[in-house]
């Protein structure tokens, strides 16, 4: 929409957008791509300035297959991705140097291959995975901000990535062990909003236990935040409701390891992780 060259590269739904093209429902204003680039194989896009991530972290093992197509010597790969591991998975398959994260705080769903619903937010943060300075993280955050989206740099990723799961901890995993509720619902009930709390003080506990400590205010901040949504689904509910992998690893399982290695008691977390892996059908050993 800003007038970037941009190439997408997918895994199924390729024929719909190609025949379709990509429309976006927005808040912040529609815009449609009549026929985007849109492509399987890595080869045929080549060298690339920047690789987004946007898949969930349950298809990572195929960037070991995308990623090194498009490396070129000044190629920086930003993660997208929710929860804990992602740009160290990355780090694997490319330079670490390269890798970037950016944390979105937004509420969107793909309804279908060529349609997203965008009906909240859209703000995100960007940071580099190693230490470097901050050239870098301010020139793609100003390509962002040019383009409409919203975007901060900041200096230390990891801290961003616990704010982040201050939300998704309890908003992701509950929606699901409370049957299929979404935010509206869970806010409404007192039993689901005291746990909500209490999700958010442990996952506080553990970043604040990591170097990172986060201002008592950001959760009810973040439950402030979330009031307006209404009856939003967060993205794992949709997930499981439609019978996919949920991404238990990165969003409930890392926390939960962290926190015993740092020796951060989080009985509600280590439940809620217990009661996601019984409803998806999957044991994942930390």
């Amino acid at each position: 929409a800003a007038g970037h060259e941009v190439s997408f590269l997918g895994r199924s739904g390729l024929d719909e957008l190609r025949r379709e093209g990509l429309r976006a429902r927005s808040v912040a204003g529609d815009f449609f791509i009549a026929e985007p680039r849109v492509e399987s194989d890595p080869h045929r896009l080549g060298e690339q300035d920047a690789v987004l991530v946007a898949i969930k972290s349950t298809g990572n093992a195929i960037l070991r297959e995308w990623l090194p197509p498009l490396m070129g010597a000044q190629t920086v790969v930003v993660t997208l991705q929710n929860g804990l591991g992602n740009a160290e998975w990355l780090a694997q398959i490319v330079p670490a140097a390269a890798v970037m994260g950016a944390l979105c705080f937004v509420c969107i769903n793909r309804l279908q291959p060529g349609e997203i619903d965008h009906s909240a937010g859209g703000k995100i943060t960007l940071g580099d995975f190693l230490d470097s300075p901050p050239a870098r993280r301010e020139h793609w955050s100003a390509i962002f901000t040019a383009a409409g989206v919203p975007c901060e740099p900041v200096t230390q990723l990891e801290a961003a990535i616990w704010r982040k799961l201050v939300w998704n901890v309890p908003f992701n995993g509950l929606s699901i062990t409370e049957g299929g509720k979404d935010t509206a619902q869970l806010l409404a009930c007192p039993r689901t909003l005291s746990r909500i709390e209490t999700l958010m003080q442990e996952v506080c506990a553990i970043s604040a236990a990591r170097g990172y400590p986060i201002e008592e205010a950001w959760i009810e901040n973040n439950i402030a935040r979330t009031r307006p949504m209404n009856a939003y689904k967060p993205s794992s509910l949709i997930d499981w409701q439609a019978g996919r992998e949920v991404e238990l690893q990165s969003i409930w399982g890392e926390p939960v390891r962290h926190a015993r290695d740092c020796g951060v008691a989080v009985p509600q977390l280590t439940a809620l992780w217990a009661e996601l892996q019984r409803c998806c059908g999957r044991e994942v050993s930390l």
